[in-house]
This record gives C-alpha cells, structure tokens and sequence, in this order.
C-alpha cells in the first residue's frame, strides 16, 4: 500500500494513502535510508510502502527516490543528520527585522543549505506592522538585497493580514516548507492562510527578545489544490551550513548598505595615483568598510 507522510510525532507517522485514508504507521527498529545515516530515516513528505502485520500495526516498508530533502546537523553525536522535510516544492523562510531579529548569517545559512538540495526559497519578512520607520527602511533594503541575487521577497503582517494576499498565489498547487526561527510568526501566518490550523501562539520573550517554541511536531496541512508543511524550528539552522560544507569558512557579514560616494579629490587622488585596478577596489572597499563600521 502507497502512501504520504503528512505527520510524525516521534515514533508514529500518519500515512496518507492513495485512496485517502489515514493510517497510523512505524517503521521497524533496523530500518535505515540507503546511504543516509540519520536519526529519522522517514521524514514528513516521504512517499512509503507499508505492510500490516497479523496484530494488524502498520508499517513502513521502504521509501520511493526524492526528489530532493533539507536536513540539519543532528544533536544526537551517534548519527550525521536529522531529514527536516523530503519531496518539497520550496521553502517559506520567515524572517523578522526585529521582534526578535533575524540575522543576515542565519538567512544565508539557510539559503545555501536550500540550493545545496534543490530547494527554492520564498523569503517573507513579517511583523511589518510594528517595526519603525527606521526599521522598515533597513527592511527595505534587505528586501533589495537578496531580490538582486534572485530570491522572492514578501513583507507583510500575519497578526493583522495585511499582504498575506501576496502569498497565497505562490504557494498554490505546492508542497511549501514553512520555516524560520522561533517567534518570528509562523503559526500566525498558518492560523491566517488557514483559520481552521487552530496553531497555538505564544508572546515572545521580552528579556531576550526571542520566541519560545509552541510547534512540537512536524505536519502537512491541506490548504485547497495546495499543501503547506508545517516545520517547528526548535533547533537553528546555523548547524547546516557546516554540515553541507564543512571546508567553507564564512566571513564575518558586512551590513548590507551602499558603498558611500567619493568626493572629487579621492576621485582626482586615484587617477594621479600608479595603482593597478585591483589596489584601486581594494582601497575604494577599504574605505567604504571603514566609513560603515566607524
């Protein structure tokens, strides 16, 4: 019998099968993912084969190719990885300016374990509504930023709706992973594009500025001819960058700000100057590093 993984709470994983029905399954205890090691060799988004034994418990018998799969390091020293989702169409990051912020390190953490398996991302900037002019503007121009490299930006507000209408094209007739660090609004942005998810929510810390985690299990929920994966973020992302490319050392990020102008003597200093181009960029860059981080 054929089915999709559309829940796991630990042990048990809910089936849906082609017919429709759902089944509560487990996989045996031996059972391991061909050239994977990992804490969950069966993850929500899989296609599986179950078998029925004489007690009539069902299980998972073995998993059809994917077409792709975003993992993290796992905290279990014993194994490499833990699969977050499998077969998905994209990936929801949701991000906040502040309340609590999202750091730049963070999305492009995700980004590239994203692309490293072929996962396109849709960023979403929430909590638009209450941030200061300050802040939108900062928002703006992050917004600007990962546009020029090609990734769908969204600023909008789940507690209030406004700009959820932008979303709800994107995601249609898609296996979306909803994602991003505790607190920044993800269960809101479900309770709006689905009212009947009844997802719990919680305040964020006021001391820390920082969620506290209210998903606790993994989910596919049904929106019509769309279906939206569900992923708690109780574990940050910045472990899989490290997985992925273990020999990458990452830079210390630079704010994404314009390179302020020149005025007419640097300009007039670097024509009467013998430098090779290369010593030019890298004295217009040094300067440009010094004015920002000043």
């Amino acid at each position: 019998m054929r089915g999709l993984v559309i829940k796991n709470t630990g042990s048990w994983y809910t089936v849906k099968t082609d017919d429709g029905q759902l089944i509560e399954s487990k996989i045996k205890g031996n059972f391991r993912l061909k050239g994977i090691r990992s804490t969950n060799p069966v993850a929500v988004g899989d296609y599986v084969q179950l078998i029925t034994n004489q007690e009539g418990t069902a299980f998972i018998s073995s998993i059809e190719d994917r077409q792709n799969y975003i993992i993290r390091k796992s905290p279990n020293l014993s194994k490499q990885s833990h699969i977050l989702a499998a077969n998905v169409d994209q990936a929801l990051l949701v991000v906040t300016v502040n309340y609590p912020q999202t750091s730049t390190t963070f999305i492009d953490r995700f980004l590239a374990g994203a692309e490293a398996y072929r996962v396109p991302v849709i960023i979403i900037f929430n909590k638009s509504d209450i941030l200061s002019e300050e802040e939108l503007h900062y928002e703006k121009m992050m917004c600007t930023l990962y546009e020029t490299i090609g990734y769908k930006c969204i600023e909008l507000s789940a507690a209030t709706g406004e700009g959820v209408e932008l979303l709800r094209p994107l995601i249609k007739d898609k296996k979306s992973l909803l994602s991003g660090n505790s607190g920044v609004g993800k269960s809101t942005l479900i309770n709006q594009l689905i009212p009947d998810a009844e997802q719990r929510t919680a305040e964020i810390s006021e001391a820390h500025n920082s969620g506290m985690h209210t998903t606790t299990f993994s989910e596919m929920l049904e929106l019509p001819a769309t279906s939206l994966k569900v992923m708690p973020m109780a574990f940050p992302f910045s472990y899989i960058l490290a997985l992925l490319l273990p020999t990458l050392k990452m830079p210390p990020p630079i704010p994404p700000l314009p390179i302020p102008p020149l005025n007419l003597p640097d300009i007039q200093r670097m024509k009467n100057t013998k430098k090779s181009r290369g010593a030019r960029l890298k004295s217009v860059l040094k300067k440009s590093l010094s004015f920002w981080l000043s």
